[in-house]
């Protein structure tokens, strides 16, 4: 009964932890969408200079403010994620051992790291270079009417795709670390496994 009783006031201890940090994160990430919120026409007009020259428009009467809505919840997300990280390691931290703790501590750091250099050379690079592209890509008898929603659609998805595709060393340092994958076999096949990354790369591109 004892040990049942110290159980049960682990897992109400657990919950009541979680609990705490989804309110903190929940409440953080809405006064942050709030915050963004303010600023969403300067991130448009950012946007729209990536576009090379492109007229938008819109289709429906709720299209361009439901879009406004998308991207403030977006970019509150990319403003606040560092911190809803860090509530995830202060609930995840007391269970590790000192060599995990550490361990994770990088992973994540390196992590986020890297998919905020994928996203920003997809944003600023990526997305300038294709659209260009697009835009001389025309038929005379198709004039362009393209929705800013969908143009926001395919910024979005540009820049998570390089966001993930720049988490590829540490998903390898993972597998590797975990033994699903050995240093070894790596290296013995790095010509094929380079002709795959690159090949992955020209499709995301």
């Amino acid at each position: 009964m004892k040990k049942n009783s110290k159980t049960d006031q682990t897992i109400v201890g657990h919950l009541t932890e979680v609990r705490k940090r989804l309110i903190i994160s929940i409440l953080a990430f809405v006064i942050t969408v709030i915050i963004v919120f303010q600023f969403t026409e300067p991130i448009v007009q950012d946007m729209i200079s990536k576009s090379n020259g492109m007229n938008f428009v819109y289709i429906e009467p709720t299209e361009l403010f439901i879009t406004f809505i998308e991207i403030s919840l977006i970019s509150g997300l990319i403003v606040i994620l560092p911190f809803l990280l860090f509530q995830l390691w202060l609930f995840i931290k007391p269970g590790l051992k000192k060599n995990e703790k550490t361990g994770l501590a990088i992973a994540l750091t390196a992590g986020l790291f890297l998919f905020a250099l994928g996203s920003l050379f997809a944003y600023f690079i990526v997305v300038p270079m294709t659209t260009m592209f697009f835009m001389g890509f025309r038929f005379s008898n198709i004039p362009p009417m393209i929705s800013f929603r969908s143009y926001f659609t395919y910024i979005l998805s540009i820049v998570i795709s390089f966001g993930i595709a720049f988490e590829f060393p540490i998903l390898i340092i993972i597998l590797t670390s975990i033994g699903i994958m050995k240093s070894s076999f790596l290296a013995r096949q790095r010509k094929y496994i380079l002709l795959i990354v690159l090949v992955i790369a020209a499709i995301i591109t």
